[in-house]
């Protein structure tokens, strides 16, 4: 059951919200700003219903503090009598998810209560698995930088001692290089069959193998085989997985010099002696790992395959760790297509039936309904420009946005960019200027350079302040046409530019969110700088401007 905190200077509008919440919702109440944040501190909710004018500590107090702790994302829907669009904006601005106005819909608060907590619940059960993620990531990756240090310093020292060392270096050598292959960018099957062709090297084995499985009673799967001696189909046949504590643990036959029973095809091949290890990581096992030789197996060698066997299980499991992120995110990608696709189509309608009554096909409207009307469309407007970042953001990153490169006069292209921005311009009081010396046409996707130009522009027009300049400068460099977009305003702090250019990020939260922008302009101005084979980089100073200047290739 969700936990809500009813935050109201009136008794009778506390009792309100508590009779129609208390039946599915654990309630609390404060009567003011200062009440809610202790009663914050205490037990934390999963939602906080707030009102603005209150004594002691008003409502914009509470949102301050709240979002000045930073703490785990806790939604807060502000319910308030003042109806005037500043106060909206502010509430909003300072991180309020909601905004509704008094007298109260029941079925909209109920509706809106139950989307922001299970918002949270799917907030909250992602932030942890993130964090695990990054923590086992993390470990996994100092583990083998660690081991990888260790096995290279070790080998350079043995290197140059006597030569009754020189198996022992050999040894090293050999967990040097898979420690190096364990830590490349190898898919898991590459990285296997790197680990079993440099164990053949170094250890004069006859036949190496891995076999990697899942859980307790299924037959392990060969991922890599590496050797000059034969090995018959029928050997994988008995590798099954021996169920024991945490799962696989041992394999059939692994203790006897005649795995498979067929002694036949070991005189054929002349092979002598076996070892095999199981690839277990935190008593979770992964596989197995075995060898064959033609000659007897020393205790050293032994020794070497069973550290090489521990490095594979670790390895092993980084690689599936890093993969599962990877493909975390391609989920989040299409997850995020497929939303915007679906949010196309009710947005339409909204669209449709607001201009409809709009244009008072349905009947005369009066001024208050025409404002309404108007904050509809205004609001669709918004959110379909956002629909379509998300679909042009997620159709780059999954390669399926093709260039269509012509030869054309750059002069012209940004001329006619900058002309449609004017508009933007006079309306914030902000000065354009363009300075294009670009003689010849240049092959690029004209459509996708000016979507490039308009979003930097765009940015720069949103933090200049009235009075200030944005200036557009275009120049060919050696091989590389070079775009730069140089605003007056009022600057990015240093320790925010590595990731202005990632999704969703706003550097400054209460700018953007008073005059607008979803955050995805810049991430989608990079991707598709890239897709020309170009790059793009921002260099800004704090009260005096910003410029982000994007280089693409003449050929």
């Amino acid at each position: 059951m969700g936990h809500v905190l009813v935050v109201d200077d009136t008794q009778d509008n506390r009792a309100l919200l508590v009779r129609l919440l208390e039946d599915d919702y654990r309630i609390t109440q404060a009567a003011n700003g200062q009440e809610a944040l202790a009663a914050i501190a205490a037990d934390r909710p999963d939602l906080v219903m707030l009102d603005l004018a209150m004594p002691v500590l008003d409502g914009f107090k509470v949102l301050e503090r709240l979002k000045a702790e930073r703490g785990p994302f806790l939604p807060v829907i502000v319910i308030t009598a003042a109806a005037e669009r500043a106060d909206r904006l502010r509430a909003l601005a300072l991180d309020a998810c909601e905004f509704l106005t008094k007298p109260i819909d029941a079925e909209e608060v109920l509706a809106r209560t139950r989307n922001l907590i299970e918002l949270k619940v799917v907030k909250d059960v992602l932030v942890r698995q993130n964090e695990q993620l990054e923590s086992q990531v993390a470990a996994r990756t100092a583990e083998l930088s660690l081991a990888l240090a260790d096995a290279r310093a070790q080998a350079v020292a043995l290197r140059a001692s006597q030569s009754h060392l020189a198996l022992r270096a050999r040894h090293v050598m050999l967990r040097a290089e898979v420690g190096e292959a364990l830590g490349g960018l190898q898919a898991v099957n590459e990285l296997l069959q790197t680990v079993c062709e440099t164990i053949v090297r170094h250890l004069d084995a006859s036949l190496v193998q891995v076999w990697l499985g899942a859980e307790a009673g299924q037959v392990l799967a060969l991922r890599a085989s590496a050797g000059p001696a034969r090995a018959p189909e029928e050997l994988g046949a008995r590798v099954a997985v021996v169920a024991g504590e945490g799962g696989l643990l041992a394999c059939s036959g692994l203790a006897d010099p005649d795995p498979i029973g067929d002694a036949a095809w070991r005189r054929e091949e002349g092979l002598v002696d076996f070892a095999g290890y199981p690839l277990v990581v935190e008593g979770r096992g992964v596989g197995v790992m075995r060898m064959w030789s033609r000659s007897p197996l020393s205790a050293e060698v032994r020794a070497a395959f069973a550290a090489i066997a521990d490095a594979v299980a670790l390895g092993v499991d980084h690689k599936q760790v890093t993969e599962a992120l990877r493909n975390a995110d391609i989920y989040k990608d299409e997850f995020l297509a497929v939303i915007s696709h679906e949010l196309r189509t009710p947005l339409n309608f909204i669209t449709g039936f607001a201009s409809v009554m709009e244009d008072e096909v349905s009947g005369p409207l009066n001024p208050v309904q025409r404002v309404q009307i108007g904050k509809i469309l205004q609001g669709a407007d918004r959110m379909l420009l956002l629909v379509e970042d998300l679909l042009d953001i997620a159709s780059i990153q999954a390669g399926k946005t093709e260039l269509q490169r012509e030869l054309t006069p750059y002069g012209p292209l940004v001329s006619e960019t900058m002309a449609a921005l004017s508009r933007m311009a006079e309306a914030r009081g902000v000065t354009l200027e363009t300075a294009v010396d670009v003689a010849h046409p240049i092959p690029l996707d004209g459509p996708r350079v000016v979507q490039i130009i308009t979003n930097l522009v765009g940015n720069a027009l949103k933090f200049t302040p009235a009075g200030g300049k944005v200036c557009v400068r275009a120049f060919v460099a050696g091989s590389e046409l070079v775009t730069e977009v140089e605003d007056t305003g009022c600057g990015i702090p240093g320790a925010d530019l590595e990731r202005v250019f990632q999704k969703f990020q706003q550097v400054d939260m209460s700018s953007t969110r008073i005059v607008g922008g979803t955050g995805l302009g810049l991430a989608i101005s990079k991707a598709l700088v890239e897709a020309h084979g170009g790059r793009i980089d921002v260099t800004s100073e704090l009260g005096a401007g910003t410029t982000f200047r994007f280089l693409l290739p003449l050929t």
